[in-house]
């Protein structure tokens, strides 16, 4: 029965492709003389590049044991990565750091009026002369314009003593954030 199997596999796979092996050898057996003379040149210009590539290659092969190395490491390398990412996305979640809703400070009654205080001061005297002739204002316009500030200032509650004392001296400063007395928070 063995007998019969190995014919039928040598008949089935073997003998056609003996046949297709012959059938082409006897069509382009007279061929091949030609195609030999006509790739001759490609042949004997590609050995010194192929010569250049094999001394290169068998340089390189020196290096067998580093490039070992190197692949072990990129292997560490990029396994080590991937599970630094696994953890950082497994603690993002467990304390929900990428939520969607961004993360609050406490809430500081302090800072927030020490923000949300107008920086109020005396102009330098050099810039009321600037701004006097360039808007054509009256110099009595300029000093009431000045006491109300100053009164305003002066009536300021919501200003903290350590806010006070730590004023900056800029002449330019300007309101951050004016609210209503009224609101809560």
């Amino acid at each position: 029965m063995a007998h019969v199997s190995l014919r039928l596999l040598y008949t089935s796979l073997v003998t056609p492709l003996l046949w297709t092996f012959t059938v082409l050898s006897t069509v382009l057996g007279p061929f091949w003389r030609l195609f030999c003379i006509l790739a001759s040149p490609f042949v004997y210009f590609a050995r010194l590049p192929l010569a250049i590539v094999a001394r290169c290659a068998s340089f390189l092969a020196q290096f067998e044991p580093l490039y070992a190395y190197f692949f072990a490491a990129a292997i560490i390398g990029v396994g080590s990565a991937y599970i630094v990412s696994l953890i950082s996305n497994q603690l993002s979640a467990i304390l929900g750091i990428d939520s969607e809703q961004p993360v609050r400070p406490p809430f500081n009654p302090v800072f927030r009026e020490d923000r949300q205080v107008e920086i109020k001061q005396e102009p330098n005297p050099a810039l009321v002369q600037r701004e006097e002739s360039r808007r054509g204002l009256k110099r009595k316009d300029l000093e009431r314009k000045l006491k109300t500030r100053k009164a305003s200032d002066d009536d300021n509650r919501n200003m903290s003593r350590a806010w006070a004392k730590h004023r900056p001296l800029s002449v330019s400063a300007r309101p951050i954030l004016e609210e209503d007395d009224s609101e809560s928070y």
